[in-house]
């Protein structure tokens, strides 16, 4: 039954930013959560994979006390190794220009800080909450702005790939159509 499954691990296929952090202790695939459940004698008998915003999981399990109790399926030692080696790396080859402003704040924007090397280039941050307006992000020197105060003209917007990068590159081109985005 397990082998048949395939493993979509979207936040990893799509390159977002948020597979590490704080919220997260473990990075399991669907082979591995249906292994968990079978251990204790509960089939998956449906799966449905939400594609929204931030793609989610949803299994229904059946209590089988009769069911095979399975092997643990392999590790994909390499899927761990870009997540936790490889995009950290790759986040810190990125060549920051002067003048640059990351957007979103929060985990997405801290993680992304965090692993670039030349942060002297960094404004600050953009998100659309008024209550993060004018304050310092967790753990850096910046403060976060509104999408209206920044000067498009003068400056460079990074886009940190996440579940609401096309929402978010919408918003600020209707603000300023010539913004200069960059996407990561």
């Amino acid at each position: 039954m397990l082998k048949n499954l395939k493993y979509q691990p979207f936040l990893l296929i799509n390159n977002n930013f948020s597979l590490i952090h704080s919220q997260h202790t473990y990075f399991c695939g669907i082979n591995y959560i249906i292994y968990m459940f079978m251990k204790y004698n509960y089939r998956c008998t449906s799966q449905h994979t939400y594609d929204g915003n931030f793609k989610s999981y949803f299994f229904k399990f059946t209590y089988e006390p009769a069911i095979l109790q399975l092997t643990i399926p392999n590790t994909d030692i390499n899927l761990y190794k870009k997540i936790y080696m490889d995009i950290p790396t790759k986040v810190s080859s990125i060549d920051i220009p002067t003048n640059t402003y990351i957007c979103p704040s929060g985990l997405y924007g801290q993680y992304f800080y965090y692993f670039i090397k030349n942060k002297e280039n960094i404004l600050g941050f953009i998100d659309n909450d008024t209550k993060r307006h004018n304050k310092y992000l967790c753990c850096t020197d910046k403060l976060i702005y509104s999408p209206k105060a920044i000067d498009y003209e003068s400056s460079n917007i990074i886009i940190i790939n996440c579940p609401y990068m096309d929402e978010i590159k919408d918003q600020l081109l209707s603000i300023n159509k010539d913004a200069k985005i960059i996407n990561v």
